[in-house]
């Protein structure tokens, strides 16, 4: 009985770093095509940005909670203004409309706003297939 359990902790174990790399290279291959693909939209998306509030930064950069509970930033092209809180859920905020842009509303309805995050699964901060990362204020509660 005991040598079962050894043998299946090593299958476990090598179930698990079999899953892990073939799940990373279709992270990394998926990812760098979509780039690929994306990559004039984001342009455009990110001039769109640039001409609707020109003195705000193109891209909205917020700590996440990552895989055991690594922190990393995690990018979004920016829709809403510089004003609003960044360590909290929109869902949390007493009036969102206030504080998102008018392209914010565009991009936001069809989840544009979250492209840039496919460098994120690039860099191994994200995976396409997992949970979404926490803010540190979620993952607390």
């Amino acid at each position: 009985m005991i040598k079962e359990k050894s043998n299946n902790s090593a299958k476990d174990k090598f179930f698990r770093w079999y899953r892990d790399f073939f799940k990373r290279v279709f992270d990394i291959c998926f990812s760098l095509i979509v780039i690929i693909i994306l990559t004039i939209p984001m342009i455009i998306i990110a001039i769109f940005i640039k001409v609707d509030s020109p003195k705000e930064t193109v891209l909205f950069r917020q700590v996440r909670v990552g895989k055991n509970n690594v922190p990393f930033t995690m990018f979004k092209f920016r829709s809403m203004n510089k004003n609003a809180p960044h360590q909290m859920a929109t869902e949390n905020f007493e009036n969102p409309e206030d504080y998102i842009t008018s392209i914010g509303k565009i991009i936001r309805k069809t989840s544009l706003d979250e492209l840039p995050q496919l460098f994120n699964v690039l860099k191994g901060d994200m995976s396409i297939i997992g949970p979404r990362p926490l803010i540190p204020i979620e993952k607390k509660s």
